[in-house]
């Protein structure tokens, strides 16, 4: 991976779950000894970049912090990742549930509901895309 790539989600998580475990801000840390400035930590935090080893080192010891602390921390953010996928796995699923339910049980009674069911659909559809997003960020390589 080069600078200019950016950083794996987890990574750029990982950071910034760093710096906000010791409440400081991207200012505060940019000021410290040896740490980049906060447009760099922005960056990297929001993964449009990746850190150099030798910055990344910097802010690790601004921080009074060490690679096996990142490396918790990026597994910390790996399991939090899984829990949001699962979670959102759950709620695709009960939505797709409603959804066909609800298709199932029209009436013309009520055909002014068939505005919500394409809404429902939507959602799925948009939970759907988000999950496969996440999956993709988070798959093993």
């Amino acid at each position: 991976m080069s600078r200019k790539d950016p950083p794996p989600v987890p990574i750029a998580e990982a950071l910034r779950e760093l710096r906000l475990r010791q409440k400081l801000t991207q200012t505060a840390v940019g000021r410290r000894d040896g740490a980049p400035d906060h447009r760099t930590l922005s960056h990297w935090e929001t993964a449009r970049k990746a850190p150099s080893l030798r910055l990344l080192t910097g802010y690790l010891r601004a921080l009074g912090l060490n690679f096996h602390d990142l490396q918790d921390a990026i597994d910390q953010v790996d399991g939090t990742a899984e829990r949001r996928i699962e979670k959102l796995a759950g709620q695709v699923d009960r939505l797709a549930r409603v959804a066909e339910d609800l298709g199932e049980r029209r009436l013309p009674v009520v055909e002014r509901r068939s505005g919500r069911i394409d809404e429902i659909a939507a959602e799925v559809e948009r939970l759907a895309d988000r999950i496969a997003a996440l999956e993709s960020h988070f798959a093993p390589d």
